[in-house]
């Protein structure tokens, strides 16, 4: 019985034994796989990282952001300038400061036979005679307009079919300021211009004299019967007679 128990104890040794071998050898690989962890994460670190420099630099670039000054607003000027300056396609009319020459020429011109007493315009007093007489017809002498304001002449020269319906919207704005309480129903005024600088002859025409204004001095042999233009067209429908009123510009 004494040898049996001494063999088991010696078994229960080895046991032990293997026991403790087989648990220091699975230390020794975890300590392993968890040193081959760390270098595998320590190169991913590196290069995902964040540089110790690169922090500072951008901690100093955020600061100077932030103690730059803002940028001022646009101001409200320029802003209301730049709405303002509206040109017409293929010209250098501007329309909201061309209404304000027109305006300053028809409220400020004054008559030429006019004494110093008398201060009243003398389109103001053409206005009057035009609703005394109800012919809304407005001849403009366009040398007074030469000497009042050289450019605004100049652009009617070149660009008469763009200047000619501004000088009718302006000269129609002034009469209704003028008289608030005359009732023209759907008549609008016309502007005539007449007396250019500049007149030629018939054989003086030149290609660089089409869509501008021209006064022509001549004898007039022949005259073909008149040709009407139209200027506005009206449209209905024959299923519900809606109708339409369209304005006709440079013939379309």
């Amino acid at each position: 019985m004494m040898m049996d128990d001494e063999v088991d104890d010696g078994r229960d040794d080895r046991s032990t034994t293997s026991s403790s071998s087989t648990s220091s050898t699975h230390n020794r690989k975890r300590l392993k796989n968890i040193s081959r962890k760390k270098q595998t994460d320590e190169p991913n670190n590196d290069h995902h990282g964040i540089n110790p420099n690169n922090n500072e630099q951008q901690q100093q670039q955020q600061q100077q952001q932030q103690q730059q000054p803002p940028p001022p607003p646009p101001s409200s000027s320029s802003s209301s300038t730049e709405d303002h300056k509206t040109f017409i396609w293929g010209t250098n009319i501007n329309i909201a400061d061309t209404i304000s020459h027109i305006r300053s020429f028809f409220d400020n011109c004054p008559s030429p036979s006019s004494s110093s007493s008398s201060t009243s315009p003398i389109y103001h007093h053409l206005l009057l005679l035009m609703k005394e007489t109800e012919i809304y017809i407005l001849n403009i002498n366009t040398k007074q307009m030469r000497e009042y304001d050289n450019s605004l002449y100049s652009q009617l020269c070149r660009y008469p079919e763009e200047i000619i319906p501004l000088l009718d919207l302006v000269i129609h704005q002034v009469f209704s300021h003028l008289f608030p309480d005359h009732d023209m129903g759907e008549k609008r005024i016309q502007v005539r211009v007449f007396n250019l600088k500049s007149i030629k002859s018939m054989r003086d025409l030149n290609p660089c004299d089409v869509d501008q204004l021209v006064a022509i001095r001549g004898m007039i042999t022949r005259s073909s019967p008149i040709i009407p233009e139209m200027r506005q067209a009206y449209f209905m429908c024959e299923v519900c007679e809606r109708s339409t009123m369209v304005q006709v510009v440079h013939n379309r």
